[in-house]
């Protein structure tokens, strides 16, 4: 299934609860620099992802608590997702290299 498509299915799939649209938020990022034409495994979900993390908290928690920082949402959910995660370049070109 095609990214767009895959993203409409989830957002209709997920409404309006909170749990799942802060993962639905995290799956945007990771994809938004992703090819349009980026097919997705259409088993996959946003559900289903939400509770792959929660089983995976509950087995690393310390004291009864666990806490994804930002990369390990991302690194989590572009291996939920299989897909590569995109390197994003921040160079900016230099115009004197070029004179």
């Amino acid at each position: 299934m095609l990214k767009s498509e895959w993203l409409e299915r989830e957002k209709q799939a997920i409404g309006e609860d909170k749990r799942y649209k802060a993962v639905m938020q995290v799956v945007e990022s990771c994809l938004q620099d992703t090819s349009n034409l980026l097919e997705l495994d259409d088993i996959k979900s946003i559900k289903d992802c939400f509770n792959e993390m929660k089983k995976y908290a509950k087995e690393h928690q310390e004291n009864g608590f666990y806490y994804f920082d930002e990369d390990e949402r991302k690194d989590f959910v572009f291996k939920y997702l299989n897909i590569e995660k995109q390197e994003v370049s921040s160079e900016f070109i230099n115009l004197s290299d070029f004179l």
